[in-house]
């Protein structure tokens, strides 16, 4: 790495480009400030925060007091920045986690399917070895698959039956507290 020229040499150029190597390859700025005077009448400052490039850029700005400038704003600028970073690496995260899960859940879907495939194609092809069984036995259990039809037509009939029935009774029992309330309101 060079050495950089001496700040304080009164014979310096009023503006230099300083150019510096770095001996990696990733070099990881978070923050940083430099701040120094060139002359009594300006001072050169660098303000500034990176995620991987690294890039200093200097300002030139005219002295206006001896007071040194409050360091508050750039410093919160570059707390803000670091936040907002923050923020965005980890939305970042939870972004990674939840394809992630999505990932998981597609694989456990899959799975899951596989599985239920399997034994579908087992049942059928227990069903195509069982397809010897006689026409008598088809009619047979045609008819029982018929009768339990019928049985439970029958059944939803009684249940209609029944829930009307209660319904009334409801009805009924409405109508007696209706006319219980009136008469005790009256008395």
């Amino acid at each position: 790495m060079e050495s950089l020229p001496d700040i304080t040499d009164s014979q310096r150029p009023a503006c230099e480009k300083w150019e510096v190597q770095f001996d990696t390859d990733h070099v990881e700025i978070l923050n940083f400030a430099i701040s120094y005077a060139t002359s009594s009448r300006h001072s050169v400052s660098s303000i500034g925060t990176s995620a991987s490039d690294v890039t200093i850029s200097t300002t030139l700005s005219q002295k206006r007091s001896t007071r040194s400038a409050p360091t508050g704003l750039p410093r919160q600028n570059s707390q803000l920045n670091l936040h907002l970073q923050k923020q965005m690496l980890q939305l970042d995260v939870k972004l990674e986690q939840s394809k992630f899960q999505m990932e998981a859940n597609a694989t456990s879907v899959t799975k899951t399917l596989s599985k239920a495939l399997k034994g579908m194609g087992e049942q059928l092809g227990k069903l195509i070895d069982s397809s010897h069984v006689t026409s008598t036995e088809i009619a047979a259990n045609t008819q029982l698959v018929k009768d339990s039809r019928k049985t439970v037509h029958d059944m939803d009939q009684k249940i209609e039956t029944v829930k009307l029935d209660l319904n009334a009774q409801i009805e009924g029992l409405r109508t007696e507290i209706g006319v219980s309330k009136v008469h005790l309101t009256t008395i």
